[in-house]
């Protein structure tokens, strides 16, 4: 009687992993990531870090937004803030978000959980004998 019970566990454990290990179809990257952003984001903080010649800090500031500033993303690639609607486009492994404005925009998603996205930039521009880089950073929160 006791195989019997120690051959019923051993099986059950062996169907168990064979049931967990089972193929399931993988979301497309662009697909997730569409899905995730659907919705209202408040965007709670804005960080910008600007850099002259790799080397010196000139800014270094997180801008808490009170009250906060609502972005609003829709099913059919329209992405809305303060009262302005543009196009969006997520590329196709779901890394970069691209806005449709003058002159289009590119940012990077850095961080995508259910209730969380952190979405980043980085623009490098020469001003006379200066390179200037800023990178900018929005937080994206619905706690």
């Amino acid at each position: 009687m006791r195989n019997f019970k120690i051959t019923i566990i051993l099986l059950s454990i062996f169907a168990v992993a064979i049931y967990g290990c089972k193929k399931e179809e993988e979301i497309a990257g662009s697909e997730f990531a569409k899905e995730r952003f659907i919705g209202k984001w408040p965007l709670k903080n804005q960080v910008i870090i600007e850099i002259e010649n790799f080397r010196d800090t000139n800014r270094n500031d997180t801008i808490p937004y009170l009250p906060v500033d609502t972005l609003v993303y829709t099913a059919d690639g329209k992405y809305t803030r303060r009262g302005i609607t543009v196009d969006y486009t997520i590329d196709a492994a779901g890394e970069n978000i691209t806005y449709n404005t003058t002159p289009a925009t590119t940012w990077r998603i850095k961080f995508m959980r259910n209730t969380s996205i952190i979405l980043t930039q980085e623009r490098t521009e020469q001003v006379g004998t200066n390179t200037i880089t800023t990178y900018t950073e929005d937080q994206l929160d619905k706690k």
